[in-house]
């Protein structure tokens, strides 16, 4: 929640509220065919955090509400009537690096870009979502090995998380990008490794 506070930018999905309750608010949204694609979770149980109740002798859940987005792209490229031209491309790519660009700036590392973690609405706006696995870096830290390599969805992992390193920085998220980008040329994930084995040889050995 401390990060979110400083992720204040044009191409970072907004926090709106957070709340804590014991239901669940799933809302469907519809695609731009008129037909159901995705399903984005609005009130996201995130943690909690909250001092348990002495009557209850439990803590409540804690739920974010985020700004609504129409789509994610995985569910936009998975879709058989959806290929975007050249131009759609560079607009989500330039968006994307602005907003990484940002985060970067700020000394936080997001550690899990892929496809469904980019949100786009119907005007052709692209934000960056989910936090859970973004950290604040400090060189200190990472010359000291502090950061976990358990991070990352595999497809989008970059060689030095695979092979182990806890000392990296920001370009663990670059390589994520350029996952991205390949997928967003191709229409799927360019490297599609069952096994971390397998994502590594991936590259070519």
């Amino acid at each position: 929640m401390k990060i979110l506070k400083y992720l204040k930018h044009p191409n970072i999905v907004e926090l709106k509220e957070v709340v804590t309750s014991s239901g669940t608010l799933i809302i469907l949204l519809p695609d731009l065919f008129g037909t159901i694609l995705t399903m984005h979770v609005i009130f996201t149980r995130c943690a909690t955090f909250a001092a348990a109740s002495p009557k209850e002798g439990k803590r409540p859940p804690l739920y974010f509400a985020f700004e609504y987005m129409e789509h994610d792209l995985s569910g936009l490229l998975n879709h058989p009537r959806v290929k975007f031209t050249r131009t759609q491309i560079q607009c989500y790519m330039r968006q994307l690096l602005t907003g990484i660009a940002f985060m970067h700036r700020n000394k936080i590392i997001h550690r899990d870009i892929k496809a469904s973690n980019l949100l786009l609405n119907n005007q052709g706006m692209l934000k960056v979502g989910d936090f859970g696995l973004s950290r604040f870096w400090n060189e200190v830290n990472a010359k000291a090995g502090r950061y976990t390599n358990k991070v990352v969805t595999l497809w989008y992992r970059p060689p030095e998380l695979l092979m182990g390193s806890t000392s990296y920085d920001f370009s663990v998220d670059v390589w994520s990008i350029g996952c991205i980008f390949g997928e967003l040329l191709v229409g799927k994930p360019i490297l599609q490794g069952k096994t971390e084995i397998e994502q590594v040889c991936g590259f070519g050995c």
